[in-house]
């Protein structure tokens, strides 16, 4: 499902980051007592006025995805080296640099998010 059509422009600009940030860094989504934690999500968006009861029904479907991704070992065409695009690219490098312990400093973070902008990533 898209959110596209039930939320704001900055609402999703806010959410998109969050959720590709999930899946490069290999995270799970906030979890209180069982459930995904809504108000954490809300704070880190900035997004906290607007996370309607309609915006987290369609949400729940992808962070549990992400859940289920991260819960289970990688394939083995996942282990291989994809064709790389610009985008892709320089996920692997921040990809990289975070499984080698250096810190993505926010310099790094803002170049990606530029070159999102550039390339119009969806």
């Amino acid at each position: 499902m898209s959110i596209a059509p039930i939320t704001s422009r900055r609402v999703l600009d806010n959410i998109q980051p969050y959720l590709v940030s999930l899946i490069i860094y290999r995270k799970s989504p906030p979890i209180l007592n069982g459930r995904i934690d809504w108000t954490t999500i809300g704070q880190a968006c900035g997004i906290d006025a607007e996370l309607t009861a309609e915006l987290k029904k369609h949400l729940r479907p992808g962070l549990e995805a992400i859940i289920r991704w991260l819960g289970t070992p990688r394939a083995a065409q996942d282990a291989q080296q994809p064709r790389l695009t610009v985008r892709a690219s320089f996920s692997s490098q921040l990809i990289k640099q975070t499984q080698r312990g250096a810190d993505v400093d926010s310099s790094t973070r803002h170049a990606h998010h530029r070159r999102r902008k550039r390339f119009g990533a969806r």
